[in-house]
């Protein structure tokens, strides 16, 4: 839980650093061992002390992760990015376990890039002049989203496009 707590306590700073006070931030829990009892309740721990904490610091909670993870969190997040690659453009199309209650506070992964595709995903696209994708990470994660994310409105007040997320070199999410 106090991991959590810490965790949300330096994103939140980050945040507000940024000029995002006030917004939702994901925090990346990569899929766990859904067999090892004891990761799943530290994990549930953890994901309550996030949830809390962003609660406590003004900020939406939302959480990346696998959809069958989602079951060990007693504490849920706001919101769930989750990562199911079926091809699929929708963010309705998460498995039973995120149907119902969660509409209008998901988004879909449902293609990711790297060296193993997991569905026809774009090696790589050019926004604003800005390429991503390529080597060495050979791809492009596609989402769908039915959920928040962070909007900034400057002061001709049109809003800007959410940020485009790619991974980072080493691969990871």
């Amino acid at each position: 839980y106090n991991e959590g707590v810490s965790e949300a306590d330096s994103a939140a700073a980050a945040a507000t650093a940024l000029g995002m006070s006030n917004s939702i931030v994901y925090y990346d829990m990569e899929s766990y061992s859904t067999s090892d009892a004891n990761c799943d309740a530290n994990v549930g721990q953890f994901i309550s002390g996030w949830v809390t904490e962003m609660h406590t610091r003004g900020f939406l909670a939302g959480v990346y992760g696998a959809y069958y993870n989602v079951k060990d969190w007693s504490n849920p997040p706001d919101a769930v990015w989750m990562f199911y690659p079926d091809g699929v453009d929708t963010a309705s199309d998460l498995n039973s376990v995120l149907s119902g209650t969660w509409a209008q506070r998901r988004i879909h992964q449902y293609c990711a890039g790297g060296s193993a595709q997991t569905c026809p995903s774009p090696a790589q696209q050019t926004y604003g002049g800005v390429t991503l994708g390529g080597p060495p990470n050979q791809g492009i994660d596609l989402d769908a989203e039915d959920g928040p994310v962070f909007s900034l409105t400057v002061n001709t007040g049109s809003a800007l496009p959410a940020p485009t997320l790619s991974a980072p070199a080493n691969g990871a999410t």
